[in-house]
């Protein structure tokens, strides 16, 4: 890892005081098929994730090093018989995680000569995702941007388009 001209060493690796997560999450929705050869289906769900698991991003510990003081250890190095000042990288409980989002599937089966053919489309759209990298702290969401402090980014619309093919004992995707 290096910040400016300095390199450290990162340290990972257990982390005796994690507690267990806790959630509480529901759903609702539907399932509509207007014929044999086609169904439409959408579900709206909702997640909360309590002492969520996770690391601190390097972002937020070299960004202010003071408030996590905890993210900072010493690491020896048999070559040189040195301690060396490292970043602690391990898990811990980040906070509150708060997750809604849309889901849809779509999908149409034909029969036909050449055997069962069957379309299906299943997206997602992510109506709201809020974090916390510590409790109690400011929530950030990566809808559609690469956040710093969360490390990560989450599109707004997920998807895949499949087809199959099936004839016989055989199943062509």
């Amino acid at each position: 890892l290096r910040s400016g001209n300095v390199q450290y060493d990162v340290v990972a690796g257990g982390n005796p005081n994690l507690e267990p997560e806790k959630s509480r999450q529901g759903s609702i929705g539907f399932v509509f098929e207007p014929i044999p050869e086609a169904s439409i289906g959408m579900d709206l769900w909702h997640i909360q994730i309590r002492d969520a698991f996770g690391q601190l991003t390097e972002e937020a510990v070299f960004g202010d090093p003071l408030a996590y003081r905890d993210s900072w250890t010493t690491n020896f190095d048999v070559a040189t018989s040195r301690n060396y000042l490292a970043l602690k990288l391990d898990n811990r409980n980040l906070g509150k995680s708060y997750s809604t989002g849309i889901d849809f599937n779509l999908q149409s089966r034909v029969n036909s000569s050449m055997g069962r053919w069957t379309n299906q489309l299943v997206a997602t759209y992510m109506l709201r995702e809020d974090q916390q990298i510590v409790p109690g702290g400011p929530y950030y969401s990566a809808i559609g941007k690469a956040d710093p402090f969360l490390g990560v980014i989450t599109f707004r619309w997920q998807g895949r388009l499949t087809s199959s093919l099936e004839t016989g004992n055989w199943r062509h995707t």
